[in-house]
Formats: structure tokens, sequence, C-alpha cells
């Protein structure tokens, strides 16, 4: 069982970092995430919709140092709920790219919404 699966992180634990090194451009963002089983790298298409409340991220591509099951879905979760009080939208819309390998070729996977409202404030902050 994977480390992360044992403790779920808290925000002091996380860092973003979003690149502007001039490798991405135009509407596409990359944004590194340091968390206590690595680094995690995610590059998406962006839209912002809804008068600026909404963040859509789509074509997005991840990749976990610690491998694809490193983070834990819970993880997961905190750190979508992390992304938009950093960012200051009140949702993300995250959808993936075309798989091209893996798990069922040529699936588009479905979208994860998330917003303020999910999660109790401080369910978060331990």
């Amino acid at each position: 069982m994977p480390m992360a699966y044992q403790k779920l992180w808290s925000r002091s634990d996380v860092t973003f970092a979003f690149r502007e090194d001039g490798l991405s451009g135009g509407d596409v963002i990359t944004v590194t995430v340091t968390t206590p089983v690595g680094l995690l790298h995610l590059m998406a298409e962006v839209a912002v919709e809804d008068a600026g409340r909404t963040l859509r991220l789509f074509g997005v591509h991840m990749h976990a140092e610690g491998g694809a099951e490193a983070c834990g879905p819970a993880n997961l979760r905190r750190l979508a709920r992390w992304a938009i009080e950093e960012t200051g939208f009140d949702k993300l819309v995250l959808e993936g790219a075309i798989r091209t390998f893996g798990s069922r070729p040529g699936r588009i996977p479905g979208q994860l919404r998330f917003a303020r409202s999910d999660l109790p404030d401080n369910s978060l902050t331990s």
C-alpha cells in the first residue's frame, strides 16, 4: 500500500508553482505541485467561465514522480480544493486528455468537478 494512502496531507505539506519559463504559452498552464510523496506535474489548456467564477482545465496531462497511485484519491481531492483557494476561483473543472496508452487507449476520461462548498472549510486545514 502506497504511503500516501496512510496519511492525509495538510495544506502546509503542499506548494504550487505556476511555470513562467516560456515552455507553456497561450492558453496552456503548467503547474508543479510539491507533495509529501514527490512532485506532481500538470499541463492543461485553460478556460475561465461563469463570469470568472469557474476555472476549466481541459486536455489535462498529469505525471506524479511517485507513480500513478502515489497520491491517492483523497489527497487529489484536497489538491483540487487547495488549487481553488490558491487561484481564487469558486469552481474547478478538470477534463482529461485522450488516453494514448494504459487503461483503454483512445478513451477520454470523464470530467471532475470541484467547488468551494464541496467540503467544509475546517476539514482541510489539518
